[in-house]
């Protein structure tokens, strides 16, 4: 995983995601559970502090696992909502640093008998503090691998359970098939958020702005 991919696949998350979730045109459920998940973790950490918990600059709460799955088309919003989402973890303290690593299932595929799962490790890695959005997961499985790579991710989802935010993202129908190749990813998944195309007074409005 050399240094300029990793810079090409690091993204800076949200730093107002209030303001930028009232710039979203369209999605209104997945709007409303966003702002439901962000009030929840707000009491959470005024809870923590209510406990005299001190926290150190760059330290985040101790918290349940915050896995989450995007589904719906492409072209919806989720990678600009994972963006927010990271945004609102590092607002409330959930995640260490501000950031999203974006990458796709075919990232995962391997030259070689055991290559897939290493990677997964070394990007695990390089996303640990933050969140590491997965677009297309259920590509994952189009590779000799696959299933190596699904047991690799939901070792790690909860071995660093408190130090980084897994959001898959896909096709509803192809994202279920993912879930169901493996019973532990479905349940470290605590949220899950559908994705509807947009309307056309939506895609009017985007097309205004």
């Amino acid at each position: 995983l050399d240094s300029p991919t990793l810079a090409r696949i690091t993204h800076q998350g949200e730093e107002d995601p209030d303001e930028a979730m009232k710039k979203l045109i369209g999605l209104p459920k997945v709007k409303e559970q966003m702002h439901q998940m962000a009030a929840r973790m707000e009491y959470e950490l005024e809870e923590y502090k209510r406990q005299g918990k001190k926290l150190k600059k760059g330290q985040a709460i101790e918290h349940s696992s915050m896995h989450m799955c995007f589904y719906g088309p492409p072209g919806t919003g989720k990678t600009t909502c994972a963006r927010i989402m990271a945004g609102y973890l590092y607002k409330y303290r959930y995640i260490r640093k501000n950031q999203c690593i974006e990458v796709d299932g075919n990232f995962f595929r391997g030259l070689t008998a055991g290559e897939s799962s290493k990677k997964a490790k070394m990007l695990i890695t390089k996303a640990l503090g933050g969140v590491l959005f997965i677009d297309e997961a259920y590509a994952i499985l189009n590779g000799g691998e696959g299933q190596e790579v699904i047991a690799t991710i939901v070792k790690e989802m909860e071995d660093q359970r408190d130090d980084i935010v897994f959001i898959f993202a896909g096709y509803d129908r192809e994202m279920r098939q993912l879930l169901n190749s493996n019973p532990g990813l479905t349940s470290r998944i605590k949220y899950n958020l559908w994705f509807g195309n947009y309307t056309v007074n939506d895609l009017s409005d985007i097309f205004r702005y």
